[in-house]
């Protein structure tokens, strides 16, 4: 049973959902996800395009934007944050475990909150999110504050 946990009343994130869990999704009131996860990643219950197909059957919005296990791009957060502006709410974000879309999460929600690149280092905390990875806090911080006043 997938168990999204709530940045807002807007955004939510997870892990990977299987067939049924995006149905659950769908009942819950979700009308869009995002997926990171790269085609190529293993273990993966179904390709971004067969999630598409499901996911669109469903009536909801899809969006795939794929985001490197081994790194976070300053472009990939950038189109995430200007691609979930324009999508129905509430929007799923998922990658394989969750910490992916909850870094993207964390830095989403400081910058529309005007908060600085800490604040997106405690958010992501609150929500489960495993920040200690090297660069990753400095990635954060660093876009964040540089980002801030954008929104």
């Amino acid at each position: 049973m997938l168990n999204p946990r709530r940045v807002n009343e807007e955004l939510a994130i997870g892990p990977q959902p299987g067939v049924n869990e995006l149905a659950d999704l769908r009942r819950s009131g979700f009308r869009s996800v995002v997926n990171l996860r790269a085609s190529d990643e293993l273990d993966q219950p179904m390709s971004p395009d067969e999630e598409r197909r499901l996911v669109e059957d469903m009536e909801m919005e899809y969006l795939s934007l794929p985001v490197a296990v081994s790194g976070y791009a300053a472009d990939a957060i950038h189109r995430f944050l200007e691609e979930v502006k324009h999508l129905p709410k509430p929007v799923y974000v998922h990658s394989r475990d969750g910490n992916r879309s909850g870094v993207f999460a964390a830095m989403y929600e400081a910058l529309e909150q005007g908060l600085t690149g800490d604040a997106a280092l405690r958010e992501c905390q609150r929500l489960g999110v495993d920040c200690d990875e090297p660069g990753l806090r400095e990635f954060v911080t660093g876009y964040v504050n540089e980002h801030a006043g954008e929104g």
